[in-house]
């Protein structure tokens, strides 16, 4: 991905349109393209084989928001959260094209979330480079994988609750970082589905609480 990401930057510098089970969203100037990332594609196929009706579900890191929509069509309770204010607005336009009833919240992982959920979707950045900007948050989780220190964290508490998270990595990113850092959280990932797409591996992990040692 780091090989095409430019090419993509110009491609995705308008506002563009994607559809996805006769969902039709727009993609505002500078959001990650559902078209263009397997990841999101591999997620809606997995949530697809999910029990989500009736229950409460989280996109962290909603991105387009057509995880979201589709897991509410498919009876889910949605919030639909992100860091970026232009996500947040493509949210609320969509939501209002769709006579949506997504619960839309501008947060930084869950600092300003205040429920608890049932399932949670993480899209995370995993690239390893301080961010500069909120797009490039997207994409760069920090030098020292800071994002994911502060998710395991704060995914405890709603993992005490009962929720169950997934989370998608890809084969281009340092898995092997992520996994150690979960662990130092006393958190664990194991492998729920994962697949290859032309030369690239995408992965989505459970992420769990390791059972405390009695001695």
């Amino acid at each position: 991905m780091p090989l095409y990401r430019p090419f993509l930057l110009i491609y995705l510098n308008n506002s563009r349109n994607f559809t996805y089970d006769k969902i039709k969203i727009k993609v505002f100037k500078g959001v990650f393209h559902p078209g263009f990332f397997f990841s999101t594609r591999l997620y809606l196929k997995f949530i697809s084989e999910l029990d989500i009706k009736n229950k409460t579900f989280l996109d962290l890191g909603a991105g387009s928001g057509i995880i979201g929509f589709v897991a509410e069509k498919r009876g889910a309770i949605v919030t639909s959260t992100d860091i970026n204010p232009v996500v947040i607005k493509g949210l609320e336009f969509n939501k209002k094209q769709l006579s949506s009833t997504i619960n839309i919240i501008e947060s930084n992982l869950f600092e300003k979330i205040h429920s608890y959920f049932e399932i949670i979707i993480i899209s995370p950045p995993y690239y390893p480079k301080n961010p500069i900007n909120d797009a490039e948050k997207a994409w760069f989780c920090g030098e020292n994988f800071e994002y994911f220190s502060n998710l395991f964290q704060q995914l405890k508490n709603q993992l005490d609750h009962g929720a169950k998270a997934f989370m998608i990595l890809s084969q281009d990113c340092d898995i092997e970082r992520i996994q150690q850092l979960a662990i130092e959280k006393n958190l664990k990932l194991e492998l729920k589905f994962r697949k290859r797409k032309m030369l690239e591996w995408n992965y989505i992990f459970c992420v769990s609480k390791e059972p405390r040692s009695e001695f």
